[in-house]
């Protein structure tokens, strides 16, 4: 009793102390309230997991962990949370997706609304940006366009724990270990393989578990089937005897993966300014693409890879991935809409069109005008 009284007053200690409701409410029945208070401490457990790993600079986790607490308890005060998570961070995409998972949860809410309304308009003018949180931002109201690709393909793979799963088949009954939790972008990537094999996504259970090394862990001990990663993790997994079961890369259907967005008041303000970076950003993957050498040195650094060999693995494999010229095709933001569509708050997607979200044309004024000649 003790215990659970004290797990109780935390619960409402953390609320007050972050603006969040307490995550138990009283109860008539003891056992009930009983029950309603263990739920209430793994819930301000891992919502107190989050905050510590936000405040040691691990923002991917812990927006994981927020972003999944917030579905799973229906609470836009921890998307809120989310959202000022990744303000401190400057993180432009990450805020914009908290920022619009807000929308979702509470899609009448003034509040959620004038929070993406303040993102998009304190916004960098220019971001580095996946494909899905602009388009989310532009149904919601905003104002960003893409205006650049770098890579067209999802950059992920399916691996397995070999000694359950064989064949796709075999993922009936099993669970796969995504990012970002229930109806996240993993999630519907996941589904689009299952869907080719033939398989009904009700079949499988999705987990939420946040950071790749975690969940290649998981797989390779047994805890979890299946899970979906990128590289140099991929790559981990080879070496954790891991099956990789399909790369994603592959498919025949585009996604943006990767890419520039830009305001499109300041797009038509300063185009020749985005245009100038548009330049600096074509030359910049040609350097990735010819100079092996200083882009395995660069990738080494920023994405914390010690293995020599899983560097220059990760090299090649986004070496071949990358879009050279980077234009956006619109094939690949149908796929975001269609996923758009299945979500909360985003019945508009149904209907919208591919082009309302991008822009070639700085692109394809500087293919007429030869400029990507220059780096064959």
């Amino acid at each position: 009793m003790a215990a659970r009284n004290w797990w109780v007053g935390l619960a409402a200690a953390v609320a007050l102390a972050v603006s969040i409701p307490v995550f138990a409410e009283e109860a008539d029945d003891e056992d009930v309230a009983g029950e309603d208070s263990s739920a209430a401490a793994d819930a301000v457990f891992e919502f107190l997991v989050a905050e510590v790993a936000a405040q040691r600079g691990d923002v991917e986790g812990a927006l994981s962990i927020f972003h999944r607490l917030a579905r799973e308890l229906h609470d836009p005060q921890i998307a809120r949370r989310a959202v000022e998570t990744a303000f401190r961070a400057r993180a432009f995409g990450p805020a914009l997706e908290s920022a619009t998972l807000l929308l979702e949860l509470d899609p009448e809410s003034s509040l959620a609304r004038e929070i993406m309304a303040a993102l998009l308009a304190n916004a960098t003018s220019v971001s580095q940006s996946a494909g899905v949180a602009p388009v989310q931002a532009n149904l919601a109201g905003g104002d960003v366009v893409i205006v650049a690709t770098s890579t067209n393909r999802p950059t992920v793979s399916i691996v397995a724990q070999p000694k359950t799963i064989k064949r796709p088949q075999d993922l009936v009954g099993k669970t796969v270990a995504v990012e970002g939790g229930r109806g996240g972008m993993d999630e519907f990537l996941f589904v689009n393989a299952l869907e080719r094999w033939g398989i009904d996504p009700k079949s499988i259970t999705f987990l939420a578990i946040a950071g790749s090394h975690s969940r290649i862990l998981a797989v390779a001990g047994g805890n979890i089937d299946v899970t979906i990663i990128a590289p140099p993790f991929t790559f981990e997994a080879e070496q954790l005897h891991l099956t990789t079961m399909a790369d994603l890369t592959t498919s025949s259907e585009p996604f943006p993966q990767s890419g520039l967005v830009v305001r499109k008041e300041y797009l038509r303000s300063n185009r020749d300014t985005v245009k100038r970076m548009l330049m600096a950003y074509v030359e910049a993957i040609h350097v990735l693409k010819a100079d092996a050498e200083k882009s395995v040195a660069i990738m080494k650094k920023y994405m914390r890879i010690t293995d020599d060999v899983i560097a220059k693995r990760s090299y090649d494999y986004y070496a071949k991935v990358f879009s050279q010229p980077p234009l956006t095709e619109g094939k690949g933001i149908s796929v975001v809409l269609k996923f758009l569509a299945t979500q909360p708050g985003f019945a508009n997607a149904k209907n919208a069109r591919p082009e309302e979200f991008l822009d070639n044309s700085l692109l394809l004024e500087l293919q007429r005008e030869g400029y990507f000649a220059r780096f064959k």
